[in-house]
């Protein structure tokens, strides 16, 4: 049903991209907050502690005006990535000096919907709000580690949920943008395939993580602002 319901949204948002007043593009750093970026070695991934570290944001948002004025519907797509921290890869290092590893990367990827409201305060600045909801797509990448005469691989599925996010930042000259982004992603139980591989014979083993990981992210993102023809018409209202 999640699945379907993303589906829809994506089309919705495509069709709402025909129509949109203002497209805006945006890069910046992901933080974990909360389990994601919660360290302990012996609860790492599966367990609840999600070991992660500063990582990118990438997005892109939508803008439509309403007849209200200062407000618009705003449409986002986002791409965040985050490492697990120097701090774990060096434990693992320490503990396993011998293999040769690989280690998981987090990607989130989540569609919204939501308001925003934008408030000119001079010519060249304005201060913005906005919330939106939607849903998410969590997967972490495969973690690997190789020796002589073995090899151990997880990979983990893609889980569908609901989010939220909230912001708030600047407008200069209204093409520049300076925001700071909470999204709360809620939690995840991933399921996952583990292949155990000998010289001779190679185990295959399903599971899924013990505990569920939180995933909650603070964001600042720098943007640029680019304008239809339409909206040129009341650009300066915006």
């Amino acid at each position: 049903m999640k699945k379907t319901i993303l589906i829809a949204l994506v089309l919705i948002t495509g069709i709402t991209a025909a129509q949109a007043q203002i497209m805006q593009v945006h890069l910046g750093a992901s933080i974990p907050s909360g389990e994601l970026g919660e360290y302990n070695f012996d609860n790492a991934i599966t367990n609840g502690a999600g070991c992660a570290t500063i990582g990118f944001n990438a997005g892109i948002k939508l803008y439509t005006k309403l007849k209200v004025e200062n407000l618009s519907m705003v449409y986002s797509f986002n791409l965040y990535c985050n490492p697990l921290s120097k701090k774990y890869r060096d434990s693992v290092q320490e503990n396993q000096p011998e293999r040769k590893y690989t280690l998981a990367k987090y990607f989130n990827v989540p569609i919204m919907a939501g308001m925003n409201y934008t408030l000119p305060v001079s010519k060249d600045l304005m201060i913005y709000g906005e919330g939106s909801a939607g849903f998410n797509m969590f997967r972490p990448t495969k973690i690997k580690y190789v020796t002589d005469n073995y090899t151990n691989q997880w990979k983990f599925h893609p889980k569908f949920g609901v989010g939220f996010a909230l912001e708030a930042g600047v407008i200069i000259q209204e093409i520049y943008t300076i925001g700071v982004n909470y999204s709360g992603l809620f939690s995840y139980k991933c399921k996952f395939d583990n292949n155990e591989a000998y010289p001779s014979i190679t185990y295959v083993n399903k599971g899924e993580f013990e505990t569920k990981l939180g995933v909650n992210l603070v964001t600042v993102t720098v943007g640029y602002r680019l304008f239809s023809g339409a909206a040129e018409k009341v650009k300066r209202e915006y």
